[in-house]
C-alpha cells in the first residue's frame, strides 16, 4: 500500500457527527481506511496465533531435570511457529513510509538550498522505499 492521503477539510464543510472544533479537520479515504483496518486484523491474528503458540509450545530449559534433553530448536526455527507474513508486510510498509517521508523532507530542504547533492540523497530514500515495498532491499 502506498502512503495513506490526509486530506484537510474545513470543519465547517463536514456533517455535525464528524465536525471537529479545529479550522481543518483530517480525513482518509474510505479506501485508504479499509486497507489499513485490514492490515491491522491481519497483524492482530498473527499476533493471537503467536500467543497461542508460546503458550502452548515454548518451554525454558533449567538443565534440572535428567530426562530432557539440552539440545532445542530456536522457537523460530520450528515447524509450528505461525506464519508472520501480515506483521511482516505492516512492519515494512511502515519502515518504507517513513524512509518516504524523509525524502519528501531531503528534496524540499535541498530545493530551498539549491542544493542538488541534497536533492539527490532525497530521490535515492525515495527508491529505497520502493524497494522495501517490492521486497527487493538488501539488509
Amino acid at each position: 500500500m502506498k502512503n495513506v492521503k490526509i486530506h484537510a477539510i474545513p470543519s465547517d464543510y463536514l456533517s455535525s457527527p464528524v465536525q471537529g472544533s479545529s479550522f481543518c479537520t483530517d480525513m482518509v479515504s474510505y479506501d485508504d481506511y479499509k486497507k489499513l483496518e485490514g492490515m491491522f486484523i491481519d497483524v492482530a491474528s498473527e499476533n493471537a496465533l503467536l500467543k497461542k503458540f508460546i503458550r502452548e509450545n515454548c518451554y525454558v530449559f533449567d538443565g534440572e531435570q535428567s530426562d530432557i534433553s539440552d539440545a532445542y530448536t530456536p522457537a523460530d526455527q520450528s515447524p509450528l511457529m505461525p506464519g508472520l507474513e501480515a506483521t511482516k508486510k505492516f512492519s515494512t510498509e511502515m519502515m518504507a513510509q517513513g524512509v518516504h517521508m524523509y525524502g519528501m523532507l531531503t528534496i524540499r530542504i535541498g530545493e530551498q538550498e539549491q542544493e542538488e547533492s541534497i536533492i539527490y540523497a532525497g530521490k535515492q530514500a525515495l527508491l529505497y522505499a520502493e524497494q522495501l515495498r517490492n521486497g527487493d532491499f538488501e539488509q
